[in-house]
């Protein structure tokens, strides 16, 4: 019986450190290129706003920021 347990446990030992290998992928270089994604470039999407709500979006992102960086409360 201890020698069943034995061949029992090598086996699944040899099972879990077998199986991430035969899994594994090559490496890949990864350069600034490849990080960029493909596709038709974005449109502005304020481009076609009102000139008044464009200045309104601007003061809204800069009290954000304001915010943010702990210059407002």
């Amino acid at each position: 019986m201890p020698r069943l347990f034995h061949l029992i446990s090598s086996l699944c030992l040899l099972l879990v450190v077998a199986a991430p290998l035969s899994a594994a992928e090559t490496p890949k270089v990864l350069t600034w290129e490849g990080l960029i994604p493909q596709g038709p470039p974005v449109d502005n999407p304020y481009q076609y706003l009102p000139i008044d709500q464009q200045v309104e979006l601007e003061m809204l992102a800069t009290i954000r920021a304001q915010v943010a960086a702990g210059l407002m409360n």
